[in-house]
């Protein structure tokens, strides 16, 4: 999967702060689909990647 990590540049939110609400968003997510697991996990590691 490619996403694209974006930061606003006026944004005073560390990138570590904003990758760690999106992981908790994700696993929460994970948690609901079964279908589709084999993308959010997919998701999820590349998340685990960046931070």
């Amino acid at each position: 999967c490619d996403f694209t990590y974006k930061v606003k540049k006026d944004s005073n939110t560390q990138p570590e702060i904003i990758v760690a609400g999106e992981l908790e968003r994700l696993e929460a997510v994970e948690e609901t689909v079964s279908e589709s697991d084999n993308i959010v996990t997919q998701l999820i590691d590349a998340y685990r990647q960046v931070a």
